[in-house]
């Protein structure tokens, strides 16, 4: 092996997961509802390196050198996937069906979780227990409906169902879906870093209340932070805020204008983000020294806005 580099591998332990589950139903009529709880526990899982040869945090200062280091004959002693990756998942969950009659049907389903692992903001080798926190895809909550209305004008269908008007003004189809979710967990890095510790980045110091107006040009409370400074790890939790939610509305609109017996086109119109709803990307978390200070707190992107799409098919 390279004196630059040097691997080492362990005896693994399998990863494994306990799957559990709870849920009631009851139907009335057309409608099905339901509630129940969700778990995963996910143990033993190796997807992370761990850079042996990282400096200690008590060795880390002005003074230190290659020398201090753990294993000074080597740049990076790396420990690749090291099974010790954990996820916890629980949620609440409520649906609510209505199976097709009278032109219309749904499902909806809403989620209430809490989604925690060990991986994110993992920068000191030495502390791996202040990496624990909510996963980086972890949504709080989310609420999703989708569903189906035949409008009831038209040919073949209960109002309006002869002559020229049920031709051009019946007929319709209509698809639409609602998804809204609360935003996902911020971790809040120091830059630069200055730890100085050979292969470990640095976290924020956290002095005050972080929670902000959450607003586009201050979404959380950066007078709550502060850079550690050098030789230090940072304080600051991992998913200690959650970033900008969202709201998605589509809706589709279809027709068929039938020719003869076996001749038809159809016409689709689909409507993405439909109500125009400005969803907000991430704000910027990086802290830095109050002598070069950095864009903290401020959002300057966010998601597509509306979009139209319109679409002819002819059918034979």
């Amino acid at each position: 092996l390279s004196p630059d580099y040097l691997c080492c591998l362990d005896m693994r332990q399998n990863p494994h997961s306990y799957s559990l589950s709870f849920t009631l139903q009851h139907e009335i009529k057309d409608f099905v509802f339901e509630a129940g709880y969700i778990g995963n526990l996910v143990r033993n899982l190796g997807e992370w390196n761990y850079n042996l040869n990282q400096m200690r945090p008590e060795a880390m200062g002005p003074l230190a050198t290659q020398l201090d280091r753990p294993f000074p004959q080597y740049n990076n002693v790396i420990q690749i996937s090291v099974p010790d990756k954990t996820m916890t998942y629980h949620a609440l969950v409520v649906k609510a069906e209505k199976r097709y009659s009278g032109g219309l049907s749904f499902v909806s389903n809403f989620t209430w979780s809490k989604h925690l692992g060990n991986r994110e903001g993992r920068f000191n080798v030495y502390d791996r227990k202040s990496a624990r926190g909510p996963a980086w895809n972890s949504r709080r909550l989310r609420f999703v409906v989708a569903g189906l209305y035949e409008v009831p004008f038209g040919v073949d269908r209960k109002f309006l169902n002869s002559g020229a008007a049920a031709t051009v003004l019946g007929g319709w189809n209509m698809t639409a879906s609602f998804i809204g979710s609360s935003g996902i967990p911020l971790n809040f890095m120091a830059s630069p870093n200055l730890t100085n510790s050979f292969g470990g980045n640095s976290r924020a110091n956290l002095i005050g209340n972080p929670k902000g107006p959450e607003t586009t040009d201050k979404w959380f409370n950066d007078g709550a932070f502060e850079h550690p400074g050098e030789f230090k790890f940072g304080n600051a939790g991992v998913g200690i805020l959650e970033g900008p939610g969202s709201v998605d509305v589509d809706l589709s609109l279809t027709k068929d204008f039938a020719f003869g017996e076996s001749m038809k086109v159809r016409f689709t119109a689909d409507f993405f983000n439909i109500v125009n709803k400005a969803n907000f990307n991430n704000p910027s978390t990086n802290i830095c020294p109050a002598s070069a200070p950095c864009t903290t707190g401020l959002i300057t992107a966010a998601q597509y806005g509306r979009r139209t799409q319109l679409g002819l098919q002819f059918l034979f």
